[in-house]
This record gives C-alpha cells, sequence and structure tokens, in this order.
C-alpha cells in the first residue's frame, strides 16, 4: 500500500504468499520490499522471513550516513546513537535557506547530503501518520520521519551558541482565528478622579526655628546660635558642634539655615560641596535630621604625607595628612577616607612605584668581573691584529738603494705648482 501524499519516505511492501513460484526474490521486488531511504528505520518488522530462499548476494549494501553539519558525529562509528537523517530539499529558493543556515564554508551543500534530525526544531518534524476515523484522529508512529514543507536546520549544539537561531513556529489559519483579539486599554482623564497634587506644606518657618531651636532634639555638644543680621548679609540660625582641634577650640562641624530655610554645611572650616542625603526643611523633624546625620559622619583621613613634588591634586593638611581638592571633608561612620582621598592613595603609590622601578640598581660583583673579561680579551685581539699589520707593511716595503733617490726628488720639488700631481706608475718605477 502507497504511504500517505505529503510522506517523504516508502512503507515496505510485504511479499508473495507462494514461495514456490518464486524460488528467489528478483532485484526489482527486493527494492520494493527494502525501499533505501534518508532515514533510519527505528523497531520496524522485518519484511523477510527467516524461511524465505533469498540470494545474499543480491542484498543492496547499505551504508550509515553522517551528518553534513561541521561538529556532528551522528553516523560516524564514535556515536553509535540512532538518528534520522533528511536529505536537503528540491525547491531551491528551500536549499538556499539551508545553505544559509548551516555554518559550513568548506562543501557546499547537495542532494547527495544529509542532515540529522538533532539540527531541527521538534515541531518541524513528522513523526506519526494521522488519520481519521469515525470523527476521531488516531497518529500511528512512522518509521521514517519527515519534514515540515517550510523546515530548516536551526539548531547547532556543537558550533558557537550565537549561531543557533529559534524559530518560532507559525500558526495555521484555523488556530490564528481562534484566539481571542487582543484587548487595548487606553488611559482616559477623568474629571472625577483627577486631583490636584497640593504642594508641600512647610509646618515651620524661620522664626519658629529661632523661637524653638533650642528645644529641639540635639545630638551631644551640639549647640545653637542666632546670627542677627549684619549689614548686606541675611539672618541664619546656626546648629554647631565645637571641640579641640590642633589645642585650640573651634567649630567642628556646623548647619547653617537660612530665612528662605535653605541650609549649607560646614566641616573643619570647609564647605561641603555635595551632599547626599538631599533633606528638604518642612517641620522640626527635618532640622534634627539633618542635625543627626551631620553628627554621624567622621572626617575624612585622606592619605599618608609623601613626596608628591609638583601635584596639584592635592592640599597639605595639618597632622601631616594629604587630602584631594575635591575631598567630601566628611564621610559615612564605617569609611575612613572619601572616594576622592581613596583614588589619590592609589595613585600615590603607583607613582611611588614607578619612581622607584626606575632608579639604577648597583650592578653585582659577577657581572662586572664578566665584562672584565670581555674586554681584556678584546684587547688581545687587537694588539694581535695591530702585530700582523706590521709584519705585513715591512714585507711590502721600498729597497734600500730606492729611498734616497726618492727622497731626494720629493725634497727638490716640495714647492711645486698645486697642479702637478705625482702618479703612481712614475713612484714605483
Amino acid at each position: 500500500m502507497p504511504a500517505d501524499d505529503g510522506d517523504s519516505g516508502i512503507e515496505a511492501m510485504s511479499l508473495p504468499e507462494s514461495r514456490e513460484t518464486s524460488p528467489k526474490m528478483s532485484k526489482r521486488d527486493l527494492d520494493v520490499a527494502m525501499p533505501t531511504t534518508s532515514s533510519t528505520t527505528e523497531g520496524s518488522a522485518s519484511v523477510v522471513g527467516e524461511d524465505d530462499d533469498l540470494d545474499v548476494s543480491e542484498l543492496p549494501s547499505f551504508t550509515m550516513p553522517t551528518c553534513f553539519v561541521p561538529g556532528c558525529t551522528s553516523g560516524y562509528k564514535s556515536n553509535p546513537e540512532k538518528r534520522h537523517f533528511f536529505a536537503p530539499p528540491s525547491d531551491p529558493q528551500l536549499l538556499e535557506r539551508w545553505v544559509r543556515a548551516i555554518p559550513r564554508a568548506d562543501k557546499l551543500l547537495s542532494k547527495t547530503c544529509k542532515v540529522c534530525d538533532v539540527h531541527f526544531m521538534q515541531h518541524d518534524i513528522v513523526k506519526t501518520y494521522k488519520h481519521a476515523i469515525d470523527g476521531q484522529v488516531v497518529e500511528i508512529d512512522r518509521g521514517c520521519w519527515a519534514l515540515q514543507p517550510e523546515a530548516v536546520p536551526c539548531q547547532f549544539p556543537n558550533v558557537p551558541s550565537y549561531l543557533s537561531k529559534t524559530i518560532k513556529r507559525r500558526r495555521s489559519p484555523k488556530d490564528r482565528a481562534s484566539l481571542p483579539n487582543k484587548v487595548v486599554l487606553v488611559a482616559t482623564p477623568s474629571d472625577e478622579y483627577q486631583q490636584e497634587v497640593p504642594d508641600p506644606v512647610h509646618d515651620i518657618d524661620f522664626a519658629q526655628i529661632v523661637e524653638n531651636g533650642s528645644s529641639l532634639k540635639l545630638p551631644k555638644n551640639w549647640r545653637m546660635a542666632d546670627l542677627e543680621e549684619d549689614t548686606g548679609k541675611p539672618r541664619q540660625v546656626i546648629f554647631y558642634k565645637a571641640g579641640m582641634k590642633d589645642d585650640v577650640y573651634a567649630i567642628l562641624k556646623s548647619v547653617a539655615i537660612h530665612e528662605d530655610l535653605t541650609y549649607v554645611i560646614h566641616a573643619n572650616g570647609r564647605l561641603l560641596r555635595s551632599w547626599d542625603a538631599e533633606i528638604n526643611i518642612f517641620s522640626a523633624q527635618d532640622v534634627e535630621a539633618i542635625v543627626q546625620i551631620v553628627h554621624a559622619k567622621q572626617f575624612c583621613r585622606g592619605c599618608p604625607l609623601i613626596d608628591v613634588t609638583n601635584s596639584s591634586r592635592v592640599t597639605k593638611k595639618v597632622g601631616g595628612r594629604l587630602h584631594h581638592n575635591d575631598c567630601a571633608v566628611l564621610t559615612d561612620a564605617d569609611k575612613e577616607v572619601c572616594a576622592a582621598c581613596a583614588n589619590l592613595t592609589k595613585s600615590l603609590k603607583r607613582k611611588a612605584t614607578s619612581t622607584r622601578s626606575k632608579r639604577k640598581v648597583p650592578v653585582a660583583a659577577s657581572a662586572l668581573r664578566k665584562r672584565l673579561i670581555r674586554a681584556t680579551a678584546a684587547r688581545e685581539r687587537k694588539k694581535a691584529d695591530v702585530k700582523h699589520l706590521s709584519e705585513k707593511l715591512k714585507n711590502h716595503s721600498m729597497p734600500s738603494q730606492v729611498m734616497p733617490t726618492i727622497m731626494n726628488t720629493m725634497h727638490h720639488h716640495q714647492k711645486r705648482p698645486p697642479c702637478i700631481t705625482w702618479q703612481a706608475t712614475w713612484l714605483s718605477s
């Protein structure tokens, strides 16, 4: 019985019942009974009985295909796991999609190549036959798996992960029609629920802070001072902490509140440029919270005093410590230095290390001894060369009888015109 429409494989056919009329199976019948497909059949029954008289020499030879995808071992002896293999499609456009999808450049994908089921999504593989019987769909396992018409290999586990692409399965029109339409909610303004956000109300003003400042809950050793208005300067209320600094009584920390309820913070006589706790003053509790936060902070210790000549990023402080120009002055209780001074410490350590590495290291005595031996040997070679040249010069000197004549000639023509030149042939003759 031939396979259903759309099946890429061929089902096995039963053999003739009569053995007498056909003692041997012809090659054509054998090809029909055992078709050559591109899939390995799993769990299929034998089409030839043990009692059938077959000529083994006529059995077709079968070689397990190997997967075309690089890095895949399906079909090789090293991988005994059974796989289903699929041939490339005959459609040129779909074949081009396969070629672009498979990451292989040394060989062209052809109709003789095979790709195993590992490289396809599960919904792209047809593993069963579907039949409608009495209104019910019955599925029967296929011996030879098939592919969906638009299936493309997209899973490559043995190559870099970015080459594998997950392709979403397109739903059929019937399934898409059964899905409910998306409900889009559009927010529309409603007068019933529209309410204006009220502006923050100040429960306290500057006069109340001046009047009730002494009753605020302040940390230990904190005091309040009211600075009367001077010429050209607004009035301020200052909460401060005083103490000994370098054997001098001084203000260590202070919070100055202006008439418009803005405030500034000073520490060690320096104005804090940045403040991580942005608290606006709307009540007396806000004033107490600001003072408590400043009290909990500790002073930045900076970095040790080292040689920082021509460095404009640091400022020498009292007590033999260095601070970055952008030092936060105050840090959290669990930190000894601020971020700027911590980076400064690292930079100074790297600079000191590089300076030490550039200093000349004294040469060891063994190295100097080797240099002396090499210089002595070179001097002896030069002496030998000078001696050899002297002996060679003596062998090429003129005879003693010719020397007086040449000397007299040179003496008489010592004041010769500049245009007269001596020729080597005349001198030798």
